[in-house]
């Protein structure tokens, strides 16, 4: 019987993992087999890391997911979410070679915008560095984060040392938290597409999202028929996650879905089924 391939990502010298896991099935395999998480399935309880990828022999990728609100099957889920820190200046000196760094909370920070950072929330999530003149960004992965309450501090492990020292009260950070943390349906044009459900989820569930390969995306209002006009191949996502053609140059700021896989006819377009490009 073919089995899921697992494969763990670069361990540091305590074995723990630098990003999420990696899994990799055979075409057979029924994405997750007969336990863990199957991709048709919602959980109560996470069986993965938020953002663990799930990769295909056909070219399909998924991430494992966590629902803000309701998402749904036919739609584009998104990340409403702001900087879960925003630009704020370091509260400790650290060296090179060091792995973590320290700053405080402010009242707005945390996923919930009041302050409040769980412990372990950011994992997943980046962070950009600055020193004291912006001449040198460091960008890191998050390994793991203590609790973050409004006014306190709060410290963040990297997944790489510092390669320059960062200097007390004079370096700067923003921090990202993990992007597949909290997605929903919603019709919202300031907020980006991070996968497509494969199921419909509710609030606080766990559940996949297809990031790339072969699928089909309800088309929106604009362009209700895509493909059916000439060489209409290209698509992009509209404010509520639907696929439409930029027909007039009007939609070249949205954010890129793919291209229509199949042929279609003047006026008669197919389902359609597209190459999804957005995280491979």
């Amino acid at each position: 019987m073919l089995r899921a391939k697992y494969i763990r990502n670069a361990p540091d010298g305590n074995g723990t993992l630098f990003r999420g896991d990696i899994y990799q099935v055979p075409m057979n395999g029924l994405l997750g087999g007969t336990t863990g998480h199957r991709i048709w399935e919602t959980k109560t309880v996470a069986q993965y890391s938020i953002g663990t990828k799930l990769t295909t022999p056909d070219g399909r990728v998924f991430r494992y997911a966590r629902a803000a609100a309701a998402c749904k099957a036919k739609y584009g889920a998104k990340n409403l979410y702001e900087e879960a820190i925003s630009y704020t200046a370091a509260t400790l000196a650290q060296a090179v070679g060091d792995t973590t760094i320290k700053c405080t909370v402010a009242a707005t920070d945390g996923a919930g915008g009041d302050g409040a950072i769980a412990v372990n929330e950011l994992v997943g999530g980046f962070v950009v560095i600055y020193d004291a003149t912006d001449t040198i960004r460091q960008h890191r992965g998050i390994l793991a984060n203590t609790l973050g309450v409004s006014g306190g501090s709060i410290t963040i492990t990297l997944d790489a040392p510092l390669t320059t020292a960062v200097t007390l009260a004079t370096s700067n950070f923003e921090v990202l938290g993990n992007p597949y943390n909290g997605l929903l349906y919603t019709n919202n044009c300031y907020s980006s597409v991070l996968g497509v459900a494969m199921v419909e989820a509710a609030a606080a569930e766990y559940f996949w999202v297809q990031t790339w390969g072969p699928i089909c995306i309800t088309p929106g209002s604009t362009t209700s028929d895509p493909g059916a006009d000439t060489e209409q191949r290209q698509v992009v996502f509209d404010g509520e996650g639907s696929i439409i053609c930029d027909v007039d140059g009007s939609s070249i700021d949205r954010q890129n879905a793919g291209f229509i896989m199949q042929a279609d006819s003047a006026g008669a377009a197919g389902p359609p089924f597209i190459m999804l490009q957005i995280s491979p």
